[in-house]
């Protein structure tokens, strides 16, 4: 009995050790499984960002194919466009050559009219010439007499006080006078 309880001891310790073993590799192999699994999930999310940047690559190849079609017919009616104003000046430069074929007699009437304006104006520009002469002159004179003002305001100033200095001194000799006056007077 003892013989076969050490041999299921021995039998027990060995399916522990094979058990640890198990436990090990499995854990070993869930960490692989959830390793594989976040690979797969990164995998798919790369391709799904892939299709979504290939969606919005062709969304946007459509609207430049839209955009071009749009700038297409905009460019034929701008053409339209273009012959019907080339058109319309060349009409326009036909009428104007005929108006400027018209109007040369009537330019040389003007280029008369025209002559005599200029010699109207260099007649005019003599009598502005004289006239700034006579206006420099007149400024001088002006200026002379504005001197001339403020010296003789100058000099009624000087006088003025010179006046009231002998209306000072006369008044003051009166003074003196009317006291002399009185003491004559005391003593006769």
């Amino acid at each position: 009995l003892q013989t076969e309880l050490k041999k299921n001891e021995e039998t027990r310790h060995s399916l522990m050790k094979e058990l640890e073993t198990t436990q090990s590799e499995t854990k070993t192999l869930k960490m692989e499984i959830h390793k594989k699994e976040k690979e797969i999930t990164q995998e798919r999310e790369t391709t799904t960002s892939v299709q979504q940047k290939h969606k919005q690559i062709q969304e946007q190849i459509q609207k430049a194919n839209d955009e071009i079609k749009v700038k297409a017919m905009l460019i034929d009616e701008l053409n339209t466009k273009l012959i019907e104003i080339e058109q319309s000046k060349n009409e326009e430069i036909e009428n104007m050559r005929k108006m400027i074929s018209d109007n040369r007699m009537e330019i040389d009437s003007v280029n008369v009219e025209k002559e005599e304006t200029i010699l109207k104006t260099q007649e005019l520009s003599e009598q502005l010439k004289n006239y700034e002469i006579e206006k420099s002159t007149l400024q001088s004179q002006l200026t002379e007499l504005q001197t001339e003002l403020k010296k003789n305001e100058e000099t009624r100033h000087s006088l003025m006080k010179e006046l009231e200095t002998t209306q000072s001194e006369t008044k003051t000799l009166k003074m003196e006078i009317e006291s002399q006056q009185i003491q004559m007077t005391l003593i006769h």
